[in-house]
């Protein structure tokens, strides 16, 4: 049994949120993170920032700075000899919260902050409007955007699925095939889950889009206001990262609680963590109707706490995660996929939503419920990662339960990928991407050779009857034969001809 001294918790909670009447004065990621963490500590009753001796930063994209952490050192006047600025990742968030009360439960600390903040609203505004923003001198050297080139595989450059917005409806219309789905039911549970995350933003006074509360016929039907991205994604779908937010976590020893004075019922605990990954390479997945390492993440945490959960946290940058979550969890419909609002409709700060779910979770235990579940993810659903929080502690601290081996059992084999062919396929998945009008530019097929190879080939503008094909409400082309040819640029064509 853990002495108190080795019981980490958390103690403080702080967001910010900045809509600016003028841009002039719109508020840094770095002020919005400050801000975030002064009331994180207000929140414990003050006077812990001097106690803090770790910080950790999620990775900032809206703004360039080439020391976040400690630019908001400086700011607070705090030197904590750990001051991380984190990795950019969609998990990152939970990790580092379990990453620093395994610190506290060593004790290697007495305090930390994990906290994040983004400004891209402002960001996009002032570039519209031409405007210089008040801020420091932005280092856009340490935002080391993704080069698709040096980062994906080639054929993912060659047929220009680069974009998680193009990439995750592959999983999405792969899933909705194996659960025997039309394409308009797969759409239609995707708007009903997506319309959950929106009653849940309405209802948390920091989401950014929370306000009204969108229905699913609004979510799930195509309209100026809500055109398609990648089919079957409509806009009000997928994640919306132009918000300016941040948040705070403070995290200390239940014994250093205690001698302040602060209530049991104001504390919350980690019970379990699990993680584990995916192949980096999306066109490397086993299978794009399901995942292995969601799978093996998802069965532990649910091993653990026999599955039973107040509250849940599901990642939602895109339809397709949460309703594979739900569904591998065995959750009611009826239960939330979210306490925060989700990505679409409380707002996608980056590397930082899920320090708001952590946010969120945390007021819902205090407030009564007894075990909650935060599960995040990164990458084109590469990076898995489960959190527990409880209103008690477990009898020891938990370590990180690496599941990889688990994941690696449950995968299958790898198609063996392929470039260029000739010949009779089938339909494996598809996407097809639209332009800013809505209108169908792009369709992009993964499909199976006969002997079981992959290949990607593309569907082009001009292809209108193949394009309807693709994208026909009622029937699924999944599985579906096509001929494949290659042209003279040496890109694969499909043709349903």
């Amino acid at each position: 049994m853990l002495r108190d001294e080795h019981i980490p918790v958390i103690v403080g909670l702080g967001e910010a949120l900045d809509r600016p009447d003028n841009i002039g004065s719109a508020k840094s990621p770095a002020d919005l993170i400050v801000e975030a963490i002064r009331t994180a500590d207000e929140d414990a009753d003050g006077g812990w920032l001097s106690q803090v001796d770790r910080i950790d930063v999620a990775k900032c994209v809206s703004w360039g700075y080439r020391d976040l952490a400690g630019t908001i050192c400086d700011r607070l006047d705090i030197t904590p000899a750990t001051q991380v600025n984190g990795p950019g990742s969609g998990e990152r968030p939970t990790i580092e919260l379990f990453e620093a009360m395994a610190a506290v439960a060593k004790g290697e600390i007495r305090s930390a902050i994990i906290c994040g903040g983004e400004a891209q609203w402002s960001v996009d505004q002032a570039r519209r409007a031409a405007i210089d923003l008040p801020w420091p001198q932005a280092d856009w050297s340490t935002v080391k955007r993704r080069d698709p080139k040096a980062t994906l595989h080639p054929v993912a450059y060659k047929y220009g699925l680069l974009d998680p917005v193009h990439v995750y409806p592959l999983f999405q219309v792969a899933t909705g095939a194996h659960w025997g789905q039309t394409p308009d039911q797969s759409r239609r549970e995707a708007a009903e889950i997506t319309a959950q995350l929106s009653t849940v933003a309405a209802r948390n006074p920091h989401a950014w889009f929370g306000s009204p509360v969108a229905d699913v016929e609004a979510i799930g039907m195509q309209s100026p206001e809500n055109r398609m991205v990648a089919w079957p994604y409509l806009k009000r779908m997928v994640a919306r990262p132009s918000v300016n937010l941040a948040s705070a976590v403070l995290v200390t020893s239940l014994a250093r609680a205690r001698r302040r004075g602060i209530a049991q019922d104001r504390l919350v605990y980690c019970r379990a963590s699990v993680c584990a990954q995916e192949p980096r390479q999306y066109v490397a997945r086993d299978r794009y109707a399901g995942c292995a390492s969601q799978e093996a993440v998802l069965q532990e945490a649910a091993a653990i706490t026999d599955g039973q959960w107040d509250a849940v946290e599901l990642y939602s940058c895109f339809p397709i995660v949460p309703l594979l979550a739900r569904r591998l969890l065995g959750l009611p419909g009826t239960l939330p996929p979210s306490v925060t609002g989700g990505l679409p409709f409380f707002g996608a700060p980056m590397n930082n939503y899920m320090g708001h779910a952590i946010v969120a979770m945390t007021y819902r235990i205090r407030k009564g419920e007894k075990v909650g579940l935060l599960y995040g993810q990164g990458g084109f659903m590469t990076k898995h990662h489960a959190l527990v929080l409880g209103s008690s502690p477990t009898p020891d601290f938990p370590l990180m339960r690496n599941v990889q081996e688990k994941g690696e059992a449950l995968r299958r084999p790898v198609p063996c990928l392929i470039d260029e062919y000739r010949g009779s396929a089938v339909i494996e998945t598809f996407t097809v991407i639209h332009d800013r009008n809505g209108q169908p530019a792009l369709g992009v097929i993964v499909a199976l050779t006969c002997d079981g190879s992959r290949l990607f080939a593309h569907v082009g503008a001009g292809q209108q009857d193949d394009l309807a094909c693709l994208e026909r409400p009622d029937v699924s082309p999944v599985g579906r034969a096509g001929n494949v040819y290659v042209d003279e640029s040496g890109m694969n064509r499909w043709s349903f001809d």
